[in-house]
C-alpha cells in the first residue's frame, strides 16, 4: 500500500539493501561488524533488524528499529514523494547504525530496541 507516494515494501527493501552494504561500522569509539540484516514488517510502520558482532563479544546482538512514512517524508522537502527512495533509505540506514553505535557506547537510547534471544 502506498502512502504519500511511498510503498512500504519498496522502502523496506531499499533500507535492507543499504544496511547490508555495510560490513563494518565506526564513527566514534565503538566499532562493530554487521552479521545479518533482516526485514521485519513490510507494512507501515516498517521495521528492520540488524545483528551485529564485536570482537570481545561471545555472541552477536540484534537491534530492531521501526520507521513510519513520516521518516521518509522528512527528506522530501517539496512534499511530493519524489525524493529518490534509495537516497532516503541510505540516510535512514546510517541512522540505524549510529543509534546502535550510541547504544553500545552509552547504553539504551531512544528509537531503537535490542532484541533479546
Amino acid at each position: 500500500m502506498a502512502i504519500d507516494g511511498y510503498i512500504a515494501s519498496d522502502a523496506l527493501a531499499a533500507l535492507v539493501q543499504h544496511l547490508g552494504s555495510y560490513h563494518q561500522f565506526r564513527t566514534g569509539s565503538e566499532s562493530f561488524q554487521i552479521v545479518q540484516v533482516a526485514p521485519g514488517s513490510d507494512q507501515w510502520p516498517i521495521s528492520v533488524q540488524v545483528t551485529v558482532n564485536e570482537a570481545d563479544w561471545r555472541t552477536p546482538r540484534t537491534f530492531e528499529m521501526s520507521f513510519n512514512v513520516d521518516d521518509f517524508e522528512y527528506f522530501d522537502v517539496e512534499d511530493t514523494g519524489s525524493t529518490p527512495l534509495a537516497e532516503t533509505a541510505e540516510v535512514l540506514a546510517r541512522r540505524v547504525l549510529v543509534l546502535i553505535e550510541e547504544w553500545l557506547a552509552i547504553g539504551p537510547v531512544g528509537g531503537i530496541n535490542e532484541v533479546k534471544p
